[in-house]
């Protein structure tokens, strides 16, 4: 629990700097024209698609692949797939238990934006760290956002976000747990879900890795949902 503050807060203090800093430039530079201010705002889209899109890849691998014995990862695919059988769980768990294992992973983009020049163009250049910003703040909450997709009675700012498409919205992501639980694997914003979706992208993708690694898509997921399920029923 400690941990999970930590990251929250370092996380946060990161984002709060790395913007004051793009901010102060924009603001100050003498050469940070219109033009400057024009190229930030694709980076900044761009980024929140590249975040949906992590999700998507994260979602799908833990609900495809492994198992509960997987090495390191088997917590976080147990949780993926007792998911689809108890969706709403995750809405009691509170802001700093959803979102500290995410923040924890933003640190080191945010801390190396940080410590890096900043510039008109190249590597260095203001827009290169709105957009890892803007990835950064997407990624640390996408677990938030997807909570919010799943409780009964959100927030004015959940509902505001998910009625403009700023986030999931539950119609979006509804589709996911319809069927096998095997599209609209997206849960940042979901922009992505209808296009991959359409061409098909997530099988394509698992006759891939299953020709390159003999590994078959969902092998036990049915075995885990079934146990899964009867530990709900039982506690029930």
């Amino acid at each position: 629990r400690a941990v999970e503050y930590l990251c929250l807060f370092t996380a946060l203090s990161l984002f709060i700097y790395d913007v004051v800093r793009a901010g102060r430039y924009m603001a100050h530079a003498p050469e940070a024209d219109w033009t400057v201010a024009a190229l930030a705002i694709p980076s900044i889209f761009g980024a929140i698609l590249l975040a949906d899109f992590t999700s998507g890849v994260a979602h799908w691998g833990l609900d495809t692949w492994g198992s509960t014995a997987t090495m390191i990862f088997g917590l976080l695919i147990r949780s993926s797939r007792e998911h689809h059988v108890d969706q709403t769980a995750m809405t009691k768990h509170d802001f700093v238990e959803t979102n500290g294992d995410n923040a924890m992973a933003t640190i080191p983009m945010l801390g190396i934006i940080a410590l890096m020049p900043i510039s008109c163009s190249g590597i260095t250049s203001v827009s290169f760290h709105f957009f890892v910003i803007t990835f950064s703040l997407f990624i640390a909450f996408t677990n938030e956002f997807h909570k919010w997709s799943h409780q009964h009675r959100p927030s004015p700012i959940a509902k505001f976000c998910m009625s403009n498409h700023i986030t999931l919205s539950p119609k979006n992501h509804r589709v996911h747990h319809m069927g096998d639980h095997d599209h609209s694997y997206c849960i940042t914003t979901g922009w992505l879900n209808p296009f991959l979706d359409r061409i098909d992208f997530w099988r394509k993708t698992e006759a891939v890795v299953t020709a390159i690694t003999g590994e078959i898509p969902r092998a036990n997921d049915q075995a885990l949902l079934g146990v899964s399920h009867q530990a709900e029923q039982k506690s029930k």
